[in-house]
């Protein structure tokens, strides 16, 4: 009985140890870096598709400054979480992660039965596009695997068109002791349904969630107003953003429709200040 005991001992630590070692390889063979390019001739390590969504189609892969150009791709699959394409001419590997999509644009028709959409990606706090443009039937199995993967509510798919606003050029701004609003550093603003992007190039500079904003103020800077005669492109007003967690301010030239986007993507009142002077009695 003592040797059949040892020998069931020895079984359980064999099996336990494999397990941990499977376990592990598995971390270290799956986490890739992504979007990442493999090399064309590096056979070892080229992917092996799981859950095939199209066999080729039309790919711009870029920034919101560029869109990037337009190539072709000879395979898009689903492998371990990631959206996996092939580029047709390099035949090179990029890989998208589906948890770091936030945001997917409503479906385009295209002539020839074709459809396109754009997948907003954050990765290594840089902000990607990736539009795909894929015949009808695969683009509706995309769809079923975007719905499976990304949140809802980043999912404009059946809903009305957005098309998102900027990156508009702006200053972060701060009010002073004294009650001046002092500009800080340039930043672009990037506008989507559900959140608020301050990019500096494609690099992400901070977020915010459109839907904490419970309050916009629209304020007019007189001297705004005379610097934009002899500085054209100066901005002419603040935009202060109260949100539940914090307030943020932008300074920028139309102003005004920017707090009216904001004001109505968050459902929360905007108020309009026409000099910087009475802003400090609101």
């Amino acid at each position: 009985m003592l040797e059949f005991g040892l020998i069931a001992l020895a079984t359980l630590a064999t099996g336990g140890l494999i397990a941990l070692a499977r376990t592990h390889w598995q971390q270290r063979h799956f986490q890739k870096p992504t979007p990442r390019l493999l090399p064309a001739d590096d056979n070892s390590t080229k992917p092996k598709p799981f859950g095939v969504i199209a066999q080729a189609g039309v790919y711009h892969f870029g920034t919101p400054h560029q869109p990037g150009e337009s190539r072709g791709f000879a395979q898009l699959h689903l492998e371990y979480g990631d959206l996996v394409l092939q580029d047709a001419r390099s035949q090179r590997v990029l890989y998208f992660p589906l948890m770091a999509i936030q945001w997917v644009s409503d479906i385009s028709l295209e002539p020839g039965n074709v459809s396109a959409i754009t997948l907003h990606i954050e990765r290594d706090r840089r902000w990607h596009l990736l539009t795909l443009h894929l015949p009808q039937m695969e683009m509706g199995l995309l769809v079923r695997v975007l719905r499976q993967a990304v949140h809802s509510g980043r999912i404009n798919v059946g809903n009305l068109a957005y098309k998102p606003i900027g990156p508009l050029p702006a200053y972060s701004a701060h009010q002073s002791l004294q009650g001046d609003t002092v500009l800080n550093q340039p930043v672009e603003l990037y506008v989507l349904p559900h959140l608020l992007v301050m990019l500096k190039g494609d690099r992400v500079q901070a977020k915010l969630d459109i839907s904490s904003v419970r309050r916009v103020l629209a304020v007019e800077r007189l001297s705004g107003m005379l610097d934009s005669v002899l500085k054209p492109g100066t901005p002419e007003g603040i935009v202060h953003l109260y949100s539940m967690n914090e307030t943020v301010s932008f300074a920028l030239v139309p102003f005004r429709d920017f707090a009216d986007e904001i004001g109505a993507l968050s459902r929360c009142p905007v108020e309009h200040v026409y000099h910087e002077d009475k802003a400090n009695k609101v």
